[in-house]
């Protein structure tokens, strides 16, 4: 397996239930960073969301650790169009 130490990953929120609109909450670098970033904003939900479907997943980026996550969404969401 290849090295993901120094790869970047966005932490994304996403409706996994209802396909509502996801948003990047944080970039990090390396996988098992991302990893534990997935856990701790998921251990964050309330139970209600939980139960409406929400959680997280990570996906790499070329992005930088710190990027403001309102311009990683719209970023996500321009990239995303491109490819329909």
């Amino acid at each position: 397996m290849r090295d993901e130490s120094k790869v970047n990953f966005e932490i994304i929120r996403n409706n996994f239930a209802s396909g509502e609109p996801s948003r990047v909450v944080e970039i990090v670098r390396g996988r098992a960073a991302a990893e534990r970033a997935v856990e701790k904003h998921d251990r964050r939900l309330t139970q209600a969301e939980r139960e409406a479907g929400w959680g997280h997943f990570l996906q790499k980026t070329g992005l930088k650790p710190g990027t403001d996550p309102k311009l990683a969404t719209r970023i996500r969401m321009m990239e995303s169009s491109r490819r329909r």
